[in-house]
Order: structure tokens, then sequence, then C-alpha cells
């Protein structure tokens, strides 16, 4: 009888092992299953990350496209009201045009003044301004011609060259919203 109640327990046990087997897979099969869910589920998550990555990134190059072209809209007024600013009575403009596309904007003043020192005063005052810099000297020659309306005498031909640049202050005023250097 001993030899039956092993045997018993023997298939007793082996039953117990692989019911308890089959529950371990089936709770087993619903964590995989359950994994692999997820897995998709973040795969898909991860591509439409992805993709607001990349769409980010166009708005990100627009917005920078028109951020740069609305700063440098108003660089024209700006030069035209330093070189008004700055011009002594003595001196006028005969011609103003931009000489580099690029920036920075480099500009040449074609003018006549009654006198060297004027030209001179005009360079300077130039040099000085927070929005010109690096100005240069490329032609300066005694006219023989009068100006129109105005008595016979020496009248000096001058030609510079600058750039426009944003001063600091107008660097500030220009940074987008939420950026380290807006106020």
């Amino acid at each position: 009888m001993s030899c039956a109640v092993a045997v018993a327990a023997c298939g007793a046990v082996s039953v117990y092992m692989l019911l308890s087997a089959w529950q371990l897979r089936a709770a087993w099969d619903v964590q995989v299953h359950s994994a692999v869910r997820d897995s998709v589920r973040h795969a898909a998550d991860l591509a439409r990350v992805e993709q607001w990555e990349t769409d980010l990134d166009v708005v990100s190059a627009k917005v920078a496209a028109v951020e740069e072209i609305d700063r440098r809209r108003f660089d024209w007024p700006r030069i035209m009201s330093e070189v008004a600013g700055l011009l002594p009575p003595e001196t006028w403009i005969v011609h103003m045009a931009r000489s580099a596309p690029e920036p920075p904007t480099r500009f040449l003043i074609e003018g006549r003044a009654w006198n060297n020192q004027a030209v001179a005063r005009f360079e300077n005052g130039l040099g000085s301004s927070p929005h010109v810099a690096d100005v240069q000297s490329v032609a300066m020659r005694r006219a023989t011609e009068p100006a129109e309306g105005a008595e016979p005498g020496p009248i000096y031909s001058f030609v510079l060259e600058s750039n426009y640049q944003v001063a600091a202050l107008d660097a500030n005023r220009a940074a987008p919203r939420g950026s380290a250097a807006s106020p």
C-alpha cells in the first residue's frame, strides 16, 4: 500500500506541478502580452515625439528666418538717421548705396563739403556711432566745380565706406521673447 500511496502522492505532486506550471505560464503570457502592448505603444509615442521634433525644427528655422528679416528691416532707416544726425552743416550727401548685401550691411556715402575739416568731423562722428563701424575713407579730392546755387570756391568731394551694426541696446530689444537677452 505504501507503493500506491507513493504513486498517488507522486501523481498528485505531478498534477500540482503541472497545474502550477500552466498557471505560471498563463501569468507569464499575460505579462509578455502586456509588455508587447507597452512596447508597441511606446514605439508609437516615440514616433510621434520624433515627428514633433522634426516639425519643431522646421518651425524654428522659419521663425529664425522671419526674425532675421524683421531685425534687418530697419537697417536703412537707422543708417539714414545716423548719417543725417552726424552730418555737419557745411557738408551734404550726393549719393548713398549699399556696397555689400550680406550682413554686416556695408554702405557707401558720397558727398561734398566746403572744407576738409567738415569731412574729418563727419568721418569721426560716424566712427563714434554705436550703429556704424569700420569707417574708411575711400576717396577725397578737391573738386573745381562750384555747387549749384553756391558761391564759387573750393569744394571737397569724398567717398566713405562703412558697416552698419546693431547696437547692443537694439540687439537686446530685437531678441526673441523668452531668450536670455530679452528684458
